[in-house]
This record gives C-alpha cells, structure tokens and sequence, in this order.
C-alpha cells in the first residue's frame, strides 16, 4: 500500500489501515514494525497495535517524543525470534 492508492502518508494512519483491511487483520491483532518513532511507532501505538521499534535502522536518531514502544530491536535477528 502507497500514498498513491491513499493520497496520505505516514504518520497518518490511513496507509496501515489500508493495508490492514487489505490482509484481513484488525489492528489489535497486528505487529507494527518500523524504525521511526514518528512515522511507525506512533502511528502504530494510536490504532493499538503491538509496536517493535527497529533501532538499527533509525538514521535520524529521533527524540522518542514520549513513546515507548512495546518492543526494540537491536537487529533483524530478533524479530525472527518474535514471530515463531
């Protein structure tokens, strides 16, 4: 799912209701992976998914702005270990 099919972009929530709705899963039941703060995890926590945060691969190093996300990962590694 793009802004192209819907004309938003993260932060907003539209694109990962999207792609939800897409598969089939509320977001109660889904794992919200990113490695932005403000564009992933945020947005992730608000519609009350389980949010990893993908420290590894933040490049801009954000402030956490009060959001703590359920998980962090250190390496890809360890959302393999999650999912099984």
């Amino acid at each position: 799912v793009s802004r192209d099919e819907t004309k938003k972009a993260k932060p907003d929530p539209e694109p990962i209701l999207s792609a939800l709705n897409v598969l089939g899963v509320s977001p109660k039941k889904a794992l919200m992976v990113g490695d932005s703060i403000q564009r992933d995890i945020k947005p992730g926590e608000k519609l009350g998914m389980v949010t990893a945060y993908a420290q590894y691969g933040d490049r801009n190093s954000e402030s956490e702005e009060h959001v703590e996300p359920d998980i962090r990962l250190s390496n890809i590694k360890k959302l393999n270990s999650l999912l099984q």
